[in-house]
């Protein structure tokens, strides 16, 4: 017996992270039914994704640590991809920063920073960029750096 997708999903949750239908709804009704992170919904006919620390022999089913939150699927896969690595995180949060690319999404993207001006975040976001045009002229200077 297949049964329906609700009834399916809620097996996978049960086997993949110990945790039943109840725990499942009682956290996506705390968070209001978005991701923890990005602060949006799933797209129509997708759930939020059950996001775990992902230390070894964490948690009730061996390595499958605590649950950390429901996550979107773009936000799940993005700390899958850095490997749940905050530094790496903020070092690409930075750099999009240093390189203008993140002056019109940042505030809407975090509240928080709404109300501060656009040069405070560049100066708390900002790290200085290796291969700039600095580090060309100055190679250029004291010759091929691979001399």
């Amino acid at each position: 017996m297949r049964g329906s997708p609700d009834e399916l999903f809620y097996r996978r949750q049960a086997r993949t992270y110990a945790w039943d239908r109840h725990e499942y709804d009682t956290l996506f009704k705390k968070q209001k039914g978005v991701c923890l992170i990005c602060q949006q919904a799933p797209r129509p006919g997708r759930r939020l994704c059950t996001d775990h620390d992902h230390s070894p022999g964490l948690g009730r089913t061996g390595d499958r640590g605590p649950i950390r939150a429901l996550l979107c699927d773009r936000c799940n896969r993005v700390l899958g991809q850095v490997r749940d690595n905050p530094a790496l995180l903020i070092w690409m949060a930075r750099y999009l920063v240093a390189k203008d690319s993140a002056d019109e999404w940042v505030p809407t993207a975090l509240p928080a920073l709404r109300d501060i001006p656009a040069e405070v975040v560049r100066a708390i976001f900002t790290v200085p960029m290796v291969g700039g045009d600095e580090d060309e002229e100055e190679a250029d200077s004291h010759g091929s750096r691979n001399n």
